[in-house]
């Protein structure tokens, strides 16, 4: 547990560093939208927005399959036969 407090407190040092060394203010425009913010706040911003995309993309993958879809292991259940070879 000692390990975890420490891990989350070097991850916050390096946020709060990397936030100080990234004051400046950074003009984003597209379309007819024109805004400035400071550029760590942007970087986080950018970093949140991928990573809603990326649980959003990675939730439709883990849809659950088809009933009786061939790739479906529980629509196999009592289906396969053993053969004896010998």
């Amino acid at each position: 547990m000692k390990s975890k407090a420490t891990a989350i407190t070097i991850l916050l040092l390096l946020v709060v560093v990397f936030t100080l060394q990234n004051t400046e203010d950074v003009s984003l425009r597209f379309l007819f939208w024109s805004f400035s913010l400071a550029r760590a706040l942007m970087v986080f911003l950018i970093l949140s927005v991928g990573m809603v995309i990326g649980l959003f993309i990675g939730s439709l993958s883990r849809r659950p399959p088809l009933p009786n879809h061939p790739q479906d292991p529980t629509s196999m259940k009592g289906k396969q036969e053993f053969r004896d070879e010998s």
